[in-house]
This record gives structure tokens, sequence and C-alpha cells, in this order.
């Protein structure tokens, strides 16, 4: 009957040993599975902050660019008012002169019929 409990108790042992030894084995696989884990993390968390700082950089250049662009934008319409302005103010001097030289024909043509009057 000692016998049968020692043998017993010695496949006890070995299953106990044996689940210790898988038990150590599953954990060594857990730390290096965090590992790896922590790893992997570490990287993706550099190329997220490589890639957000690419698109920083991007959207930097865009705005100005988009400056630029806004200033180019009011020196044209500033320009073309001016030369609207200029076309107006030379229209209107146009006129003028026009008026001016009838006038003076008018004049001469009175003053030739008052030669011929005369």
């Amino acid at each position: 009957d000692s016998a049968k409990m020692a043998e017993d108790l010695r496949q006890e042992q070995d299953k106990v040993a044996h689940l210790e030894k898988v038990k150590r084995g599953q954990e060594e696989s857990i730390r290096d599975l965090q590992r790896r884990l922590e790893e992997a993390e570490t990287i993706a968390m550099k190329a997220g902050k490589r890639m957000i700082e690419k698109l920083e950089a991007k959207v930097r250049e865009l705005e100005a660019a988009l400056a630029a662009e806004a200033k180019r934008h009011q020196d044209a319409l500033k320009s073309l008012r001016k030369n609207e302005r200029r076309m107006k103010e030379m229209t209107f001097q146009a006129d003028e002169d026009r008026k001016n030289q009838e006038r003076l024909q008018e004049l001469v043509e009175k003053l030739q019929l008052k030669i011929k009057a005369h």
C-alpha cells in the first residue's frame, strides 16, 4: 500500500514538475511576446511621429503657398483697379480732347466764314 502511495506521489510530482516546466515555458513566451509587442509599439510610435512631422511640414508649406498666392491675388486686384482708374481717366481726357477739337474746329470754321465775309 505504501509502495502504491509512493508511486502515486512520484507520478503527481512528475506531473507537477512537467506542469511547472510548461508554465515556465509559457511565461517565457509571454515575456518574449510582450518584449516584441513593446518593440513593435515603439517602432510604430516613431513611424507615426515621423509621419505627423512630415504632414505638419506639408501643412506649413501649403499654408505658405496659400499666403503667397493670396498676396499675388491682392496685388493683381490692386493693379487691376489702378489700370481701370487710369483707363477711365484716359477715356475722360480723350473725350475732353475731342470736345476741344470740335470747339476749335467750329471756331476755325466761324473765322473762315468771317474772313470770307470781309
